[in-house]
């Protein structure tokens, strides 16, 4: 299933790289990405999750500059670890997971993005922040309650 997800998350990439106007990401991709992650988490909790995260953000260094859509994409993901985190966090009553930690989230983002500040804000801007709706649309189409 891992093989799976990371093909589709392959898919969602490049249909992201071929958009060229601001956001950078579909809402379609965005609730995809959304879903994908509560897959992980369903399969292997905070640890799987994380790593298909890390997968992410390791294609996205091979790349040979920093690609916004590429970043949003493993942005997205964190974001919407975050969100699953925190929900089954509370849920359980206890606090998240220090990778899925709101710092730890906007750390992780900023340090392996490759773009510079302004980009950077200019994405989450114009993607990530309005990209919430989505990413919950998507966890819900996956069954997250």
């Amino acid at each position: 299933m891992t093989m799976l997800r990371t093909t589709l998350l392959a898919a969602v990439l490049l249909a992201g790289v071929a958009q060229a106007a601001p956001p950078a990401l579909s809402d379609q991709q965005i609730s995809t990405i959304a879903g994908m992650m509560f897959q992980a988490y369903a399969e292997g909790g905070v640890p799987q999750m994380f790593a298909d995260e890390m997968k992410c953000w390791d294609d996205a260094s091979k790349t040979k500059r920093a690609d916004k859509n590429v970043v949003a994409a493993c942005a997205t993901a964190a974001m919407s670890g975050g969100l699953i985190e925190a929900s089954f966090a509370r849920k359980q009553r206890r606090g998240p997971s220090p990778q899925y930690a709101g710092d730890a989230i906007r750390a992780r983002i900023s340090d392996l993005s490759g773009l510079n500040p302004d980009v950077l804000q200019s994405l989450s801007d114009e993607t990530l922040r309005p990209g919430v709706p989505a990413m919950l649309t998507g966890l819900q189409g996956a069954g997250m309650r």
